[in-house]
């Protein structure tokens, strides 16, 4: 048999292995009595698995989702000792998950409103995430006064670098006000800036994007004010955030949404991006702020030749901005997004899914646009998603889909509830071949505050590790398939108001070519640039899960980096390939050996025919 006809056997072979073992759905899992709206993501025990904070009883409660991992799949449960209740006249409308007391507990600001209030105050009140001896939260303190009383939802941010989450918000007065976290709560709410006396600036939206990021590219997070009449960016310097650094117009449009911040086309710079509608609905992005300027990247969504529009969403007390979340669908390197949007020509407005595939371009200097398509599993859109987000449910490097929809009946474990949404994924199979890296930054701090625990001998000292934290920076660096350099950056927990629903880390897609990673570089806010703490980790492999732990934090050299390497599935689809190649080699070999075997026996009983009389 001809070495060609080998060949031939062998891609055959490796091609019917391939196709069995890697043909994968989408998959939609609902869990049994997950129920309410999205309201934030973090690991809130810091068993390194993301849980879910959702508002219930149509805001007069909260409850965690807990993410378990009994097996090789994660499962969400509802955490009955976690969740708390109001029993006043208000109903929350927001949860932000934090570490505000520098214990390495996530606690828990709680945004409560009044349905007869005329100004529309929010109500802030902090829950301890120390949870007493049976493990119940501190629910207590949602019955007293609220330590604050605001015009809109707070920003998380580390004003000034003492690795304890603190807020931004307008007070009633209309002042930029500061929450300094300390182990005692809120004790102190300065003015915004700090240290200056009091000024008057605009009024911010409600509701807002405001947000804590790098936006000149120095690794240091700035602050962005969602402005009523403007957008205002207030840069890291020296001395902190002490004076507005670069103000610009909004785009004229009739209805803007919210600002998401995004590195659009992997240059290493964070974009500024906006959902922006007239009669039709535009994604646009800010090119330079030095030079203020709007791109569109995408006008007039139309889908199937349908005209489709962004809007807010009101359900029950909440209101759910139009807003676009961040997440690599198909692990291409280029972050891809996903809302709600309604059909112009239906006399129902009812929400659908849209995913904008981020795509390469010529109309815009960002040499990227969006291609609009919308989610089409059945059972998801007969839910009406009210409100829709990325997940890694599996913590596999792949972006899911999570969403809060109508309730609907799906087998006996799931009984439709009227009074609230129901909470379900969408598994991503897209992404199967493609490499990734995710980065996750805590806090670096100690439970109880110190890193030391005492024993009968000695005191011992405990790996610090913290809670998820606003502000840090990561951006990689590596040469692509076709040699050129790219360099991809992304904010950690930027947005904090108004169901901003981000994901508490990093998550990249590296393509399917991903040989090593030359340089990651992680970046935490300080509150100033006078220093400035990087850490450059060199030559990390792809499919790898980074936990820092940003300890001690003025030694960037001695913090803890962990690395937990993931194979992805191309790596068994090589395996299994070779594998196949080899079997069917060994197949092909065997088949030969025993033709030529039985050949060899048919010459001899021919010789034994035809000499009869010699033998050996």
């Amino acid at each position: 048999m001809s070495s060609s006809t080998l060949i031939f056997y062998a891609f055959f072979i490796s091609c019917l292995f391939q196709n069995h073992f890697f043909i994968l759905a989408v998959k939609e899992l609902r869990f049994p009595h997950v129920y309410g709206i999205l309201a934030a993501f973090g690991d809130f025990n810091s068993d390194k698995l993301t849980d879910i904070f959702v508002i219930k009883s149509k805001g007069k409660s909260f409850q965690i989702i807990r993410q378990y991992e009994p097996g090789d799949k994660p499962v969400l449960r509802p955490e009955q000792s976690w969740s708390c209740s109001l029993k006043n006249d208000e109903y929350i409308v927001g949860l932000i998950p934090s570490d505000f007391t520098g214990d390495a507990f996530l606690d828990i600001v709680v945004i409560t409103q009044k349905p007869k209030d005329k100004l529309s105050y929010f109500y802030l009140r902090l829950v301890n995430g120390s949870t007493d001896a049976r493990g119940n939260l501190q629910c207590d303190i949602l019955n007293r006064q609220p330590f604050a009383r605001v015009l809109n939802q707070p920003l998380v941010l580390d004003i000034n670098g003492d690795m304890i989450s603190d807020l931004l918000a307008e007070d009633e007065n209309n002042e930029y006000r500061l929450w300094l976290g300390s182990s005692d709560g809120f004790t102190k709410n300065p003015t915004f800036p700090l240290n200056k006396p009091v000024q008057k600036f605009q009024n911010m939206r409600t509701p807002n994007s405001n947000a804590f990021i790098d936006l000149n590219k120095d690794m240091v997070a700035d602050i962005f004010i969602d402005g009523k009449d403007n957008f205002t960016y207030w840069f890291a310097q020296k001395e902190g955030y002490s004076s507005p650094s670069v103000t610009f117009n909004h785009p004229a449009y009739e209805h803007l949404g919210s600002s998401s911040f995004l590195d659009i086309n992997r240059d290493g710079i964070i974009d500024h991006l906006i959902l922006a509608c007239n009669k039709t609905c535009s994604i646009l992005a800010l090119r330079s702020y030095s030079d203020p300027k709007w791109e569109i990247l995408m006008d007039k969504i139309e889908i199937n030749g349908n005209n489709y529009l962004f809007s807010d969403i009101i359900y029950q007390y909440s209101t759910f901005p139009m807003k676009a979340r961040i997440g690599d669908v198909n692990g291409d390197g280029f972050p891809d997004l996903i809302a709600l949007m309604h059909s112009s020509t239906s006399s129902a407005v009812s929400s659908v899914s849209v995913l904008f595939l981020n795509v390469a371009s010529r109309s815009n200097s960002f040499g990227r646009t969006f291609e609009a398509q919308l989610l089409n599993n059945q059972s998801f859109q007969a839910s009406e998603p009210k409100l829709i987000a990325f997940f890694d449910l599996y913590e596999d490097g792949k972006v899911d889909t999570i969403y809060s929809g109508l309730a609907v009946a799906n087998g006996s474990a799931n009984i439709p509830r009227k009074d609230e949404l129901q909470i379900a994924v969408l598994l991503n199979s897209k992404a199967n071949e493609a490499n990734f890296l995710k980065v996750l930054v805590t806090s670096g701090l100690c439970l109880g505050g110190s890193c030391y625990k005492e024993n009968i001998l000695q005191k011992e000292y405990k790996v610090p590790y913290g809670t998820n934290k606003a502000g840090p920076m990561v951006c990689y660096q590596l040469v692509d398939d076709r040699g050129n350099s790219v360099h991809s950056c992304c904010g950690q927990l930027p947005q904090s108001s108004d169901f901003s629903l981000q994901m508490p880390y990093c998550l990249y897609g590296l393509g399917p070519d991903a040989n090593y990673i030359d340089h990651v570089k992680i970046a935490f806010p300080a509150g100033n640039t006078s220093e400035i703490f990087i850490r450059d980790e060199p030559f990390i492999v792809p499919d790898s899960q980074i936990v820092v732990i940003p300890h001690p934090l003025d030694h960037p050299s001695k913090w803890i980096i962990q690395l937990f390497v993931r194979p992805s599935d191309i790596i068994y689809k090589t395996l299994y390939t070779f594998l196949g190649i080899c079997g069917g080699l060994v197949i092909i070999i065997l088949f030969l050996h025993h033709k030529e075997q039985l050949k060899d026996l048919a010459e001899q009983e021919q010789y034994r025919i035809t000499w009869p009389d010699r033998r050996r």
